[in-house]
């Protein structure tokens, strides 16, 4: 079995979330950061995974022109969608990942999982900084994985 984990990460995090699914996978793992590798030909995956930060109710643009270009390969594979967010309301977490991923993918999908979430300040513009701050009340940066959403996707794509 052949698996594609596909990422966009702008902080780290997602990277960091997919590399940790991959060391739980066996068989032949390709991973790639779609800002740093084009993947022509997704038919040759068994298994695609998707991972994706959403910021203001939006997932990474290349995400989203993968997904467009690759539906049909994507709605033939074993899929899963990982998340990293820092909405803490769950209703309005499933509203964002719904309006972001289109339903045909979202109802393949054997599992979208919200990992958990990731804030680096220091990082952010001024201005989201300050959104951040007012908006979610998020003062410090802060780093929450979890690492059974980790195991529970992986063992979905176990031989």
């Amino acid at each position: 079995m052949k698996t594609l984990i596909i990422y966009a990460t702008k902080n780290g995090s997602v990277k960091e979330v997919a590399q940790l699914i991959r060391k739980e996978l066996k068989g032949e793992i390709k991973l790639v950061d779609i800002h740093e590798e084009i993947i022509q030909d997704v038919s040759e995956f068994d298994n695609i995974i998707i991972g994706s930060s959403i910021y203001f109710g939006q997932i990474d643009r290349q995400i989203k022109n993968f997904i467009f270009i690759h539906r049909p390969e994507i709605l033939q594979s074993k899929l899963a969608i990982f998340i990293m967010a820092a909405e803490s309301r769950p209703e309005m977490m499933d509203k964002q990942i719904k309006n972001a991923i289109p339903n045909d993918i979202y109802t393949k999908a054997e599992i979208v999982s919200v990992i958990g979430s990731e804030i680096k300040l220091k990082k952010f513009s001024w201005l989201v900084r300050l959104i951040l701050k007012y908006v979610k009340k998020i003062t410090c940066s802060y780093k929450n994985i979890d690492k059974d959403k980790i195991l529970e996707l992986a063992g979905k794509f176990q031989v």
